[in-house]
């Protein structure tokens, strides 16, 4: 499976019919964060719902401790549900797949990491796919809390 980790603005450079394109073509995890100027879809308007975009909202945080040190509010964190409904949706692994969320960097990138393993080298062994996602994310940071989640979930604990 082909993955790429995008950043919201990777979205913002897109005219609406290549939008529609893209959509056609691909699967989307979208990310929004709970608070703040990124919790708004990436999208512009009456391109949702779509069956190949999927989106989901939780906060870049790896603990609720680092979440309280500069907010009023508990950060939502990623959970295994979240990692539940994304691996459903890509379950079939038919449709390359694009992973989004506000910098492309962290929640989106341990998604698209986990995704990697299990699509191109636990299961199907398909190292071009598997160099693919290594030579087009490398911005890649991957979110601790969010790659953790993923794998156990991923390895069934």
């Amino acid at each position: 499976m082909k993955i790429k980790v995008v950043s919201r603005r990777w979205f913002g450079t897109k005219k609406r019919e290549e939008l529609l394109a893209v959509f056609a073509a691909n699967r989307i995890v979208s990310i929004q964060s709970s608070f703040g100027w990124d919790r708004r879809l990436p999208f512009p308007p009456g391109l949702l719902p779509h069956p190949n975009v999927r989106c989901f909202r939780f906060d870049d945080y790896t603990s609720l401790d680092e979440g309280c040190e500069n907010r009023e509010a508990l950060p939502l964190l990623f959970e295994r549900s979240h990692a539940e409904q994304i691996i459903r949706f890509v379950a079939d692994d038919s449709l390359p797949l694009i992973v989004q969320c506000t910098e492309g960097i962290s929640r989106s990138a341990a998604v698209g990491q986990a995704l990697d393993w299990q699509f191109n080298c636990r299961f199907n062994q398909n190292p071009e796919d598997h160099r693919f996602f290594l030579e087009s994310n490398p911005q890649i940071h991957p979110n601790p809390l969010v790659l953790e989640v993923m794998m156990s979930v991923l390895k069934g604990g």
